[in-house]
């Protein structure tokens, strides 16, 4: 009779373990389905950031395109005058 009992209690045990590993197994799961969805939010933000960064990058070169060669033109502008000062 004690060995079916400590076989019964050896079940239990098992069902009790088994029961906790299932546990711990959808705790890891929803954890990982939680982090897969965080890595792909922030895919997201650093892509969009990343366009965002390249559009202000390309103004920038842009503006310091045109502000250069307004400086160009603005020596022009004033030798060709000095020159004239010179002749006249």
């Amino acid at each position: 009779m004690l060995d079916v009992e400590e076989l019964h209690k050896t079940v239990d045990k098992m069902h009790r373990t088994e029961g906790d590993i299932i546990h711990s197994v959808n705790h890891q799961m929803t954890y990982l389905k939680t982090r897969d969805s965080a890595v792909e939010f922030n895919t997201e933000a650093v892509e969009t950031l990343s366009e965002k960064v390249k559009v202000i990058m390309l103004d920038s070169n842009k503006w310091k395109d045109e502000t250069h060669t307004a400086i160009q033109d603005s020596f022009f502008t004033i030798r060709v005058t000095c020159l004239l000062m010179w002749v006249v």
